[in-house]
């Protein structure tokens, strides 16, 4: 086991936490021939320049994600590795003297499709995990919290179904097994670290707990030193600077979500700016002149919502990643199975990631290039505005073809039916959708692979 190396990947979501001094002690604390520290940022702001002697001083790797999406961006990060062990870990850990030893040591008696865990404290010296986890009615429920670290129990190498939420010890090729099952999920790292223990479990993969590797968890905040806060650029996704304009077409209606949507807007990390539409009382006839001279020369995209839905904090930076991936000029989300599917083709296909279409429909949400957009408006102003389940194909557009697809990895909830009120004026829109189907409907190409 002499010969293995450990790398060590912690995840940043803000560049000011690298400089917690229990960081580099960290490192201090570990063996430097056989474990090496990686940051990996997820972070899209500036990166100041005085922080970068002293990564380079403790000899640490830091590299930007590639994706806003955790399980994606580890995954593409771990691929480049070439070290046979890899620990995922929390920032917020300070790791104690020779835990690294002790986790080669463990492992040295166990085969491949092994990983460990070790006993975390908190400040005061009290368990706070210790990865004697388990899962009752679909909830995670740890031992060892707040209790003695004294106790017998949480002082011998013990085998457990699952692991910390905070630090996980793996064979990268096992890992990455994982992540290609897990690919696109909106999931935060500590979750992401109890699905991968929960991925363990089902596959009768084994997980250890080691109670002489000690960490401790340290939730204190840090703050910038303000004489040295000069900012220092480094772009975190030179591709990803489109301007996006967020149109939120609103109605007083029974489902209406507006505060939510407007809430997890704040959360996209591109440039964007947003209007809220109230359709209650829109003037049409002057309308589309204020809405044309609203959208900015340097808009690159519109995203059309419906305020009757909702969707999880980080689901807009994926979908937005997924577009850029595929190339996708117009794209809107499959429909979960229980939503109101007005036709066949919109409800989610299993075990893809998208699917490239000849159709599309502005409800409840859509993501579409302005210049589509545009033709759009000036063809069927009225429509976009409305409820009703309307389709279009390519053929609107004069000049040019746009490449439309449909997003099976995320699919929403969409309670159409519910929105419209007047049965007769549902069952319309439901018959005639259905019987538009034709050859134009048909799927033309399938994305099933890791992007």
């Amino acid at each position: 086991m002499n010969n293995k190396r450990i790398q060590v990947i912690i995840p940043f979501f803000n560049s000011s936490y690298i400089f917690r001094n229990y960081i580099y002690e960290s490192i201090l604390n570990s063996k430097n021939e056989i474990t090496k520290f990686n940051i990996l940022f997820f972070n899209k702001n500036y990166l100041i320049e005085w922080q970068l002697p002293k990564l380079r001083e403790y000899n640490i790797d830091y590299s930007f994600a590639d994706s806003f999406n955790i399980p994606l961006a580890l995954f593409n990060y771990i691929s480049r590795l070439n070290s046979e062990l890899v620990v995922l870990a929390d920032p917020n850990l300070l790791f104690l003297p020779d835990w690294d030893v002790m986790i080669l040591n463990l492992l040295e008696n166990k085969n491949k499709s092994s990983s460990i865990t070790g006993k975390i404290l908190e400040e005061n010296n009290l368990i706070f995990e210790a990865g004697f986890s388990f899962k009752e009615n679909e909830q995670i429920i740890q031992y060892g919290f707040l209790e003695n670290q004294d106790n017998p129990k949480y002082n011998y190498v013990t085998k457990i179904d699952f692991g910390s939420q905070y630090l996980i010890c793996l064979y990268r090729e096992l890992l990455l097994k994982f992540f290609e099952t897990y690919l696109y999920q909106d999931i935060n790292f500590n979750e992401l670290l109890l699905e991968i223990s929960n991925y363990l479990n089902k596959n009768n993969f084994e997980i250890w707990y080691q109670p002489a590797s000690n960490f401790v968890y340290n939730q204190s905040k840090f703050s910038l030193d303000s004489e040295k806060n000069d900012n220092f650029e480094i772009k975190y996704i030179d591709n990803y600077l489109s301007k996006f304009l967020i149109l939120i077409l609103h109605s007083n209606h029974e489902l209406n979500n507006l505060d939510y949507i407007t809430s997890r807007i704040e959360n996209l990390k591109f440039k964007t700016q947003k209007k809220i539409i109230d359709l209650e009382n829109l003037d049409k006839a002057n309308f589309k002149a204020e809405l044309l001279e609203f959208i900015d020369d340097d808009v690159d995209y519109l995203i059309l919502i419906k305020d009757s839905i909702m969707f999880s904090e980080n689901y807009l930076n994926i979908f937005i990643e997924l577009i850029f991936k595929l190339n996708f000029d117009i794209a809107l989300p499959a429909r979960t199975t229980n939503s109101f599917i007005s036709n066949p083709l919109l409800q989610k296909a299993n075990g893809i990631i998208a699917r490239k279409i000849n159709f599309f429909s502005t409800n409840p949400f859509l993501v579409i290039r302005k210049k589509f957009f545009l033709d759009l408006l000036e063809n069927d102003f009225n429509d976009i505005l409305s409820y009703e389940e309307k389709f279009y194909f390519p053929e609107i557009f004069k000049n040019e073809r746009p490449k439309i697809g449909i997003i099976d990895a995320l699919p929403i909830h969409y309670e159409g039916h519910e929105i419209i009120k007047d049965i007769s004026y549902k069952t319309k829109v439901s018959q005639t959708s259905i019987s538009n189907i034709n050859v134009n409907f048909l799927t033309t190409e399938v994305y099933s692979k890791v992007i």
